[in-house]
């Protein structure tokens, strides 16, 4: 499994050719590790394997990594290009983490409605290669439904590449 996500992972590098390095305040190469310490073995091998970079491939512009919630968080704050994720799913139910093109203090959950949502499966996560613009900003937030303001049991582990 390690090595098909190691795999997925380089993959999302080579294709994209992600460039630059990670914005000061954010997550910094080599990756150590979200706050809450929630980042598996695996998962910290295939985000180092992005901030390595490979065969003169450099590494992300912004590199966003935290435990998110329900509350509106800012992934980031100015207009933004989502390139690929990484997000583990702790809780023993389902998670949506949902997006917002809006500033973090213009979300209201559960009534603002979100760019797109993606289910996380309960003791799972999910990593793709994706291309998604942000024109005013990228917000996060985790719950329990699609469009919902419920939390999660447990926040979840997110990782966002963008430039």
């Amino acid at each position: 499994m390690l090595s098909m996500k190691r795999a997925a992972i380089a993959a999302v590098v080579l294709c994209l050719g992600l460039l630059a390095l990670p914005s000061a305040g954010l997550a910094a190469c080599p990756y150590t590790g979200n706050t809450t310490g929630t980042d598996s073995a695996a998962q910290l091998n295939a985000l180092n394997d992005i901030c390595r970079g490979s065969a003169g491939v450099a590494t992300p512009t912004t590199v966003y990594s935290a435990n998110v919630t329900n509350s509106a968080t800012a992934a980031n704050a100015s207009p933004t290009k989502m390139r690929a994720y990484v997000v583990g799913n702790n809780n023993s139910t389902v998670c949506y983490l949902q997006f917002f093109d809006v500033a973090s203090g213009s979300v209201s959950l559960g009534s603002t409605a979100p760019k797109f949502s993606l289910l996380f499966p309960a003791l799972g996560g999910g990593n793709a290669l994706v291309s998604f613009t942000f024109a005013t900003a990228m917000t996060v937030a985790a719950t329990t439904t699609r469009t919902g303001s419920t939390a999660c049991t447990n926040g979840l582990d997110v990782n966002i590449f963008q430039d």
